[in-house]
């Protein structure tokens, strides 16, 4: 299956306290350095589930971009359509992650996204709707996500990245309806989506139901470790999380959704792609980095399949 993903690429620099966090004070630990992004993570992951990938994204002019672009052509990710702004620096995502792999703080310089704008996606719509599947992750300007939401003519997969940039998200909504194939958010994204706080299992299955009312033919809202609350217009479920020993917190979002698309590829229910999703998430919380290298289309082993292809 040929994929379409725009969105972001950047360096992720990550902390991890090697004791009980200590707000305010220095904590030994380790540092690690590794290339992330919302989008970068996804195309990964789908290289490594066997789909071909075309990355629409934007590559600044430094050390950190020649990495990205290099590490991106060994993995076989199309870049031939990203924007390249030799002038600007790359996007770089910093966390403090606790002696248990939880994210404490994070902090996104991803200033360098702001160049994805509606004029290069005008310039690359037919290349981007030349594909089975498209995803698009929030840290897109509002007007490009509006554009996309408007003018993508295959199956849309949106990952709401953070509260803060779904509100992006929801003023794109509201200002250029749009379908979209499925929605994943976290209880926090979902909550902005709806204009309300989603606390747990209940609270999301309502607004999972809402949601698919309003934008989205599938919704996949993740509790954690309560699992995920799934909607279609047949009706809402939860599936509890599978065991995990978190390594790292940091990528299981953008695995899941992955897994979703991949899922898709194969023709699976609204069940078995969450089925798929949780399994994805959980080999990127027990690895070190933000994508698993045992993540393959063998340890996903999809049920339920309905051709939609």
């Amino acid at each position: 299956m040929k994929v379409s993903v725009i969105g972001a690429s950047n360096i992720d620099i990550s902390g991890r306290s090697a004791a009980r966090f200590a707000a305010g004070d220095s904590n030994p630990g380790t540092v690690t350095r590794s290339l992330g992004g919302v989008g970068r993570n996804i195309s990964h992951n789908l290289r490594l589930l066997g789909e071909d990938v075309v990355f629409f994204t934007a590559i600044g002019g430094d050390e950190y971009a020649e990495a990205i672009a290099g590490d991106c052509a060994a993995l076989g990710i199309d870049l031939s359509h990203a924007l390249y702004r030799p002038e600007l620096r790359s996007s770089v995502y910093l966390c403090i992650n606790d002696e248990k792999g939880e994210l404490v703080a994070g902090i996104a310089d991803m200033e360098l996204c702001e160049a994805i704008t509606t004029a290069y996606l005008k310039r690359e719509l037919d290349r981007v709707n030349d594909a089975d599947a498209i995803v698009i992750d929030t840290n897109l300007s509002e007007e490009a996500l509006g554009y996309m939401l408007t003018n993508a003519v295959r199956p849309v997969f949106v990952d709401c990245v953070s509260g803060k940039k779904t509100e992006k998200l929801k003023r794109a909504l509201e200002l250029h309806p749009g379908r979209i194939f499925a929605l994943k958010a976290n209880r926090t994204e979902a909550g902005v989506l709806v204009g309300g706080e989603v606390r747990g299992e209940a609270d999301a299955m309502k607004a999972a139901a809402e949601l698919c009312e309003y934008c989205a033919d599938r919704v996949f809202i993740t509790l954690g470790a309560g699992g995920v609350c799934c909607a279609d217009k047949s009706g809402a479920f939860t599936l509890p999380a599978p065991k995990v020993n978190v390594v790292n917190s940091s990528g299981a979002g953008d695995s899941f959704v992955a897994a979703l698309v991949h899922a898709y590829g194969a023709g699976a229910d609204l069940r078995a792609s969450a089925e798929c999703g949780l399994k994805a998430a959980k080999l990127a919380l027990e690895s070190p980095s933000a994508v698993s290298n045992r993540m393959s289309a063998a340890e996903l082993s999809i049920k339920n399949k309905r051709r939609f292809l």
